[in-house]
């Protein structure tokens, strides 16, 4: 529930960061004579700027409920690790634990910025087949990805 709550605030924060930053390159562009703080407080007062404030929170308030996602791929943890690493690093994820159990991938460079340095994506085995837990724009890819390497790699096999 923690990792839940610590999710909401980081993306609320980003939403605001992103709404004051359109916000102030909007009034800097404009040709009316106010200033930025006015300009804001003028958006907010209205009601479409209390509306916005609620989508705003309700937003994030649900984000880490479907922004985050486990997918199941039929790949062997210990005998596909080199197809699992590939397909980690396609997508610019490096490896930073790895054992018996599970394998963590964390993003490198911008990357870690733009998904908030919620970047960590988690393989563990289940069910004769490996689970993807992580960050659902890029645990998906990713999923699709190996899926497509498992493929070829049976197809090669046969």
């Amino acid at each position: 529930m923690k990792r839940y709550i610590i999710r909401s605030v980081k993306y609320l924060l980003a939403l605001c960061v992103l709404y004051v930053t359109i916000v102030y390159l909007s009034c800097k562009t404009s040709s009316y004579p106010i200033s930025f703080t006015e300009y804001l407080s003028l958006l907010l007062s209205t009601t479409k700027g209390h509306i916005l404030v609620a989508a705003t929170i309700l937003l994030s308030a649900f984000y880490p409920y479907f922004g985050y996602v486990k997918r199941e791929v039929e790949a062997s943890l210990n005998s596909d690790s080199e197809q699992i690493i590939r397909a980690f690093s396609s997508y610019g994820f490096c490896l930073v634990e790895q054992s018996d159990k599970h394998m963590v991938f964390r993003a490198t460079g911008l990357d870690r910025l733009t998904m908030l340095f919620e970047d960590e994506i988690s393989v563990t085995p289940k069910n004769g087949g490996v689970l993807i837990s992580g960050l659902r724009r890029k645990a998906v890819k990713i999923a699709i990805r190996l899926e497509g390497y498992m493929y070829h790699k049976n197809l090669s096999n046969e």
